[in-house]
């Protein structure tokens, strides 16, 4: 019950799904001609070629895949839903405003180009063109819509009502569902400082010809970023990886891209102390069985 009340009281269910127009058509295997079973023939079609539509999915994944995952957690409810940390919620809740109103904008220069982009594409479909597949200007803006919100996941007291042995059911199931939370969360934060910290090695390690790799300010801001939001995110007391957090926010002091590239001493100081956190993530990593760590050189990213 400790693992239930900890993460109950200190997060919610933050649910957003983002909506838009179909942009795919089956094609009819009556309209490919080849010489082969058409059941087994399975087409589709490209409705629109649309920069503006591509913008808007580009913001998408920006907010939802890029930053809401830097925030929260993904949930065992569904992909669309996270676990939000409550000391989070006033940041999270101001930049999701922030994307509504910057999505809303996009979706303005979209409906805009779309009657354009929309006899653009059947030009270019020729035959297979349909204009009963495209919805109307007014139907295709709206489809671009945004549900956004708060939950919480507990047992329903009102199951008290219809059956006891239903709700003391459902009792376990959900401790279950939090256990299960808890050791997610702790996986993904130790995975994610994982990476970060090998990416740092390596980015901090010459290249086999002796020249220096670059410090880029992106790959120090995504570690900077991790280092600032630890303590809020740690919503499951993770105390040893905690302790390295803190590690590496000492060696992070001072240092830059600028500082780094300036001085060869520090250079090799942090280098060091990141192999040193290095060493000890490795046994964490495997004892909670994690096998896969992106910080191999040409996996780097931005970093």
């Amino acid at each position: 019950m400790a693992e239930k009340r900890r993460l109950s009281e200190q997060a919610v269910l933050f649910a957003v799904t983002l909506h838009s127009p179909e942009m795919r058509r089956k094609v009819s295997a009556d309209k490919v001609v080849v010489e082969t079973d058409k059941s087994m023939i399975h087409v589709s079609k490209d409705l629109l070629d649309s920069p503006e539509v591509k913008a808007i999915f580009s913001r998408d994944s920006k907010y939802k895949d890029g930053y809401l995952r830097s925030r929260a957690f993904p949930s065992l409810v569904k992909n669309s839903v996270f676990l939000l940390p409550l000391a989070l919620v006033p940041e999270v809740d101001r930049e999701t405003e922030r994307f509504l109103r910057e999505r809303e904008e996009l979706v303005d220069v979209a409906a805009t180009a779309y009657p354009e982009r929309r006899a653009a594409a059947m030009a270019r479909l020729g035959a297979l063109a349909d204009l009963r597949e495209y919805p109307t200007g007014e139907k295709f803006r709206a489809a671009f819509s945004v549900d956004v919100v708060y939950l919480m996941l507990d047992t329903p007291v009102l199951l008290k009502g219809v059956r006891a042995g239903i709700f003391e059911r459902e009792a376990k199931r959900t401790e279950a569902m939090w256990g299960k939370a808890g050791d997610d969360i702790k996986e993904a934060l130790l995975t994610a400082f994982a990476e970060l910290v090998g990416k740092m090695v390596t980015r901090l390690s010459d290249k086999e010809d002796g020249k220096r790799r670059a410090i880029t300010e992106k790959g120090i801001a995504k570690l900077e970023d991790f280092l600032q939001t630890f303590e809020k995110r740690n919503i499951v007391g993770y105390k040893e990886l905690g302790e390295l957090v803190a590690q590496a926010r000492k060696l992070m002091k001072g240092a830059n891209p600028g500082t780094l590239k300036a001085s060869a001493l520090l250079r090799e100081q942090v280098k060091a102390g990141f192999a040193s956190v290095q060493e000890v993530l490795e046994p964490m990593l495997e004892e909670a069985g994690v096998r896969h760590v992106r910080f191999a050189e040409g996996e780097e990213g931005g970093a």
